[in-house]
């Protein structure tokens, strides 16, 4: 019986090693999955920001055209 019982001990502990261990590798598995969806929403972010951007500025070029004004582009 004492056999059976170290024989079942080890097991628990060990099951509960297991468990232990896959979670950690889990949490990893999402903190990484976290910082690789911000990222990319970071850049998504940008990408939007820079059309809003152009988008504003062509709509402001046209409103000086209409009224018979133009930005002065300095080019190289």
């Amino acid at each position: 019986m004492d056999s059976l019982g170290r024989i079942t001990s080890w097991h628990e502990g060990h099951q509960k090693f297991q468990i232990s261990s896959l979670n950690k590798r889990n949490e990893q598995q999402i903190k990484k999955e976290l910082i690789e969806a911000n990222t990319e929403l970071k850049i998504r972010r940008k990408e939007r920001l820079k059309e809003l951007y152009a988008k504003e500025m062509a709509q402001y070029e046209k409103e000086l055209n209409d009224k018979g004004l133009a930005i002065f582009k300095d080019r190289p």
